[in-house]
């Protein structure tokens, strides 16, 4: 492939995981490294140096050698070098799903931080992450744009409509199966149909299916309820709940 980008402004680009850094050198030489790559001038590093470290939360190894760093490890520095240097366009290529989900929370504030005075492409296939930083939705299928709008709720439903498959939708082993899932809020509109969305406080009842491969003496299960924007809004766990799963191949539950 070919063709040509016209960059206007100072780029900060985390595209792949420990990219820009040189293995044997330290945390501490790898963040001028990074910086130099990305185009940034040793003097505005010097005037971020301790403030990158202290983001990155690696100050007992930012004097090791990169080598010895962990996925995690890798992905605060470089992370920290890119956001933390005040870049005009930050690009984020799916390096967030490796870390912990407090440094996740730390980078996405930091994100929403950027986007008052930056640009920020962030490419993803997690849909929540999506759902809480993007205002403008791109949906690309082997290099064709299939969807390009400012609406990212309909970007999202989009992507799950053309792309997301019945076993991206499959977690674990397989041998306890959660099927023919219905959801009633109890109450009609005037054509009679069921009245969904549902409004704070209202009922809402879940029914669905478990089958399981083996007998399981205390099954137990957890639904969570997102929104459109992916958050969770309520869940409920068997074990907490109060109720109890019978112990058969095949079990109706319901939820209310």
């Amino acid at each position: 492939d070919r063709g040509r980008i016209t960059m206007r402004g100072r780029v900060g680009a985390l595209i792949e995981l420990g990219a820009g850094f040189n293995p044997v050198l330290t945390g501490r030489e790898n963040i001028y490294v990074n910086a130099a790559i990305l185009g940034i001038a040793k003097k505005d590093v010097d005037k971020k140096l301790e403030s990158i470290i202290e983001f990155a939360e690696i100050e007992d190894f930012i004097n090791s050698p990169v080598q010895y760093y962990s996925s995690g490890m890798k992905v605060r520095l470089g992370f920290a070098v890119a956001a933390q240097l005040n870049p005009d366009i930050l690009v984020i290529d799916e390096v967030l799903a490796v870390g912990d989900l407090g440094f996740k929370i730390k980078c996405l504030n930091r994100i929403s931080e950027l986007m008052q005075h930056s640009a920020v492409i962030f490419v993803s296939h997690s849909m929540q992450f999506v759902s809480q930083i993007c205002t403008e939705v791109m949906v690309l299928d082997k290099g064709t744009v299939k969807y390009h709008d400012n609406d990212a709720a309909a970007g999202i439903d989009y992507y799950y409509s053309k792309f997301a498959s019945p076993d991206q939708n499959i977690f674990g082993s397989g041998r306890a199966i959660v099927s023919d899932v219905q959801i009633s809020s109890g109450r009609r509109c005037v054509n009679g149909e069921e009245a969904l969305p549902l409004e704070y406080g209202e009922d809402l009842t879940i029914q669905m299916k478990l089958s399981l491969d083996v007998l399981v003496s205390q099954p137990a299960i957890k639904v969570i309820i997102k929104n459109q924007a992916m958050r969770s809004v309520a869940d409920c766990f068997s074990e907490h709940c109060g109720f109890e799963i019978d112990a058969k191949r095949v079990s109706k539950i319901k939820l209310r």
